[in-house]
């Protein structure tokens, strides 16, 4: 088991746990500022799996979304 599973654990039991959800925007955080560089040189296959492993953690997350979408338009050359 991985962190993300592990804090998504605990929120199934605690939904208000502070240090779970502390930890997934943590985590989520981490996804971004590493997709952010992969698109900022234009490795577009890198950036949008790097997106989507931060979607584990925050499925919700529009920073992540939008990379992940960014990527994949670059990718099909839009």
């Amino acid at each position: 088991e991985c962190a993300v599973d592990l804090y998504h654990r605990v929120l199934l039991l605690e939904p208000d746990n502070t240090a779970a959800n502390a930890g997934l925007d943590a985590i989520a955080g981490w996804y971004q500022a590493r997709a952010e560089k992969l698109c900022e040189i234009e490795n577009w296959g890198s950036c949008r799996i790097t997106a989507e492993d931060g979607l584990k953690a925050r499925p919700d997350h529009a920073g992540l979304k939008s990379l992940v979408e960014t990527a994949q338009a670059r990718q099909r050359g839009l």
